[in-house]
């Protein structure tokens, strides 16, 4: 049963006061023509925590957006001669190979500058992500 359907069931089932479950519950004094206060108090509590639940889900998609995320080379390229850390495969040196190492990096006019191998001229750079900001400083 879905938590709507639930709810719908409990508000249906709120007008049967006076039944042998109501005797000494505690809340009897609550109950009258709205029907059963604890069945009253769980269907609002259950509406009340979807109505939080998607509130939640909504906040969790707004900071999903603001997180940094890697960004393919085919989608686009930094800006300017910002570093930025890169995702790259290949050799930069004959004994030494690299498959998905994420490294510090450059973009200019001729291609990838990267900090650890600045000699290395054919780095294959799959995507990049720009640096995140200092805190604190």
């Amino acid at each position: 049963m879905r938590d709507q359907e639930l709810v719908s069931a409990i508000r249906r089932l709120k007008v049967e006061t006076g039944s042998l479950a109501c005797i000494g519950c505690g809340h009897e004094h609550n109950c009258g023509v709205s029907g059963c206060a604890v069945m009253r108090a769980a269907a609002d509590r259950i509406a009340n925590q979807n109505t939080n639940i998607e509130a939640l889900q909504q906040e969790i998609e707004k900071l999903r957006g603001q997180m940094p995320r890697w960004i393919p080379v085919a989608e686009r390229l930094p800006s300017g001669d910002n570093q930025v850390l890169v995702v790259v495969s290949g050799k930069p040196k004959e004994n030494i190979t690299l498959a998905g190492a994420v490294e510090l990096a450059t973009l200019y006019s001729d291609g990838w500058c990267l900090e650890t191998w600045p000699e290395w001229t054919g780095a294959d750079v799959t995507h990049w992500m720009p640096l995140p900001e200092e805190g604190g400083r």
